[in-house]
């Protein structure tokens, strides 16, 4: 509580997975804690046979693009 009696408001842990749900390959994760990003992995996968032209597949990266700034860190697994 704070000094006038009100409880405080606690940042709240997010799991936001990006991609790799499933599926096998492209496993990207963002944990978010306030105003701080963590992203665990950056995972791709082989397309599949009727892909044409395409050598990998990766996951939605806009949410990393549209808030980079608050990105402090990438754990690798």
């Amino acid at each position: 509580m704070s000094s006038n009696g009100s409880k405080t408001q606690q940042p709240t842990l997010r799991v936001i997975p990006l991609g790799g749900l499933h599926e096998i390959g492209k496993n990207t994760c963002v944990f978010e804690f306030g105003d701080d990003l963590v992203l665990i992995d950056a995972g791709l996968a082989f397309p599949s046979d009727g892909m044409h032209g395409v050598n990998v597949v990766m996951p939605d990266t806009s949410f990393l693009r549209e808030n980079q700034k608050r990105i402090r860190g990438m754990i690798v697994t």
